[in-house]
């Protein structure tokens, strides 16, 4: 996310997860300090927590436009009634509101936020590796249900021990998980209807994201929609982990 926008300043530095944590730290902080203010006039110490801050999140940057937003000493130049010297409000968020609008469009992805906090959660490493970039991306997210269905496939070859047969897909899946016990590779439960159920869902995951994502660019879905589905596959692999292999089965 951050190498676009260094491209775009000229910044030659380069971003680490730290880096990245302590800028959204900062933008809270400032966020928190203009809600914070509901009085004409703000106090000296205030702005200079704001210089401060803007300096912090300009060495970390190494963007120079950030401090041309710094409140110079000219501009606090107001007397309250105590004769101490203060900053008029209408001076300060000429400098708070640009910097937290320029904060968030070139450093602050809310989408992105919100969705790693979630992504977190997900325990499978497989699809971490190779779903978390797309997620971070701008479009074609796609690609996240194309990566996360194909470790789905990978992982149920694995357990069937079908590595060897060219099975991909439906076919796959009619092998490794059939609806009735006797004709099952994996079976996931001794009830009946429960086994026919899994065999249905897994079927119905392969044949309405699998093979749409796999075959074709027209397929379309929101960033959120992704990690829904990345996430319940998630789940599904938990699954595919507790479920048994059956030796012998009966063609």
């Amino acid at each position: 996310m951050f190498n676009d926008i260094i491209k775009l300043l000229g910044v030659e530095k380069m971003f680490n997860n730290d880096d990245e944590t302590q800028i959204k730290k900062y933008y809270s902080l400032l966020c928190g300090m203009q809600e914070a203010i509901n009085w004409d006039f703000v106090d000296i110490e205030v702005v200079d927590k704001f210089n401060n801050i803007l300096k912090n999140i300009q060495r970390i940057t190494n963007d120079t436009i950030l401090l041309n937003y710094e409140i110079k000493d000219t501009k606090v130049r107001v007397y309250n009634n105590f004769n101490e010297a203060t900053c008029h409000i209408t001076d300060f968020d000429a400098c708070m509101k640009p910097i937290l609008r320029y904060l968030k469009d070139n450093y602050i992805n809310e989408d992105v936020t919100k969705i790693g906090t979630l992504y977190s959660t997900i325990e499978n490493d497989e699809l971490k590796k190779r779903c978390l970039d797309i997620l971070s991306s701008k479009d074609a997210f796609d690609r996240v249900i194309n990566q996360a269905t194909q470790v789905l496939e990978t992982e149920i070859k694995k357990k069937a021990k079908l590595e060897k047969e060219k099975l991909i897909g439906i076919n796959l899946i009619s092998k490794a998980i059939a609806p009735k016990k006797e004709n099952t590779i994996l079976l996931f439960s001794d009830e009946p209807e429960i086994q026919e159920a899994y065999a249905f869902l897994f079927k119905g995951i392969i044949g309405t994201y699998r093979n749409p994502t796999h075959h074709s660019t027209d397929y379309v879905c929101t960033r959120e929609d992704a990690f829904k589905c990345c996430a319940f596959i998630d789940y599904l692999l938990k699954e595919l982990n507790h479920c048994k292999v059956v030796e012998k089965v009966n063609s």
